[in-house]
């Protein structure tokens, strides 16, 4: 969350490090790790809407177990660039998050 990006949250460890990163690189690596996770989950970079429709028509596009690596991905990295402060909505992913 936020407070953990900003170093007041988590543990000792992790309070240091982000404590010592400088704001304005915050953005920077949110936005490295949204694309490290891309990588392998590319749907993660999108509003959901296609995804959300494959589904609605039964196309059986994704299996059960991406479908699940896809959630947990879209919900970490809506996370990660809300808190860091990356400019974009929440909107579109709640929707495909439930």
């Amino acid at each position: 969350s936020k407070s953990t990006f900003d170093g007041e949250e988590g543990p000792e460890i992790v309070r240091d490090i982000f404590k010592g990163i400088p704001k304005y690189a915050k953005p920077v690596i949110a936005s490295l790790f949204c694309g490290v996770v891309s990588l392998f989950v590319p749907q993660v970079l999108f509003f959901g809407y296609e995804t959300l429709n494959g589904l609605f028509l039964n196309s059986n596009i994704f299996s059960t177990e991406y479908l699940i690596v896809l959630l947990a991905a879209k919900l970490m990295t809506t996370a990660v660039s809300a808190s860091s402060g990356l400019v974009g909505g929440t909107f579109a992913p709640s929707l495909f998050l439930g």
